[in-house]
């Protein structure tokens, strides 16, 4: 499983503009990828208002998050109408150490204590 995450700053003045981007556009398309297993979105927590965001992607392996971005694993994909709002992105890419997810993380049904995960 391969983690991907992308922080994005925005151009002051645009968080709700692209908070909308993101609900209408890019997590109807994210959550249409095929290898995708899980998708989290959200600005930062705290400072209001906020410029910055974060999107963490679960990809089920190498191939179905090149499919998705392209061999430039490096470089963030800019959806169309997104480009004006954006200031900043950095994108990292991770290898699960688990590769199941821990059954993605139960497949989400229960609550988990926190340190239950190590």
């Amino acid at each position: 499983m391969i983690i991907r995450i992308v922080r994005i700053r925005v151009q002051p003045g645009m968080q709700e503009e692209y908070g909308q981007f993101l609900r209408s556009a890019a997590i109807p398309k994210l959550q249409a990828q095929a290898g995708l297993l899980g998708l989290f979105i959200g600005p930062r927590y705290g400072a209001q208002p906020t410029e910055q965001f974060v999107i963490v992607l679960l990809w089920q392996d190498l191939a179905a998050l090149q499919a998705f971005v392209g061999p430039a694993l490096e470089e963030a994909v800019i959806l169309p109408g997104e480009a004006h709002m954006v200031a900043e992105v950095q994108v990292e890419n991770y290898e699960s150490l688990d590769a199941t997810g821990w059954d993605y993380a139960r497949s989400m049904e229960v609550s988990l204590p926190i340190g239950t995960w190590m």
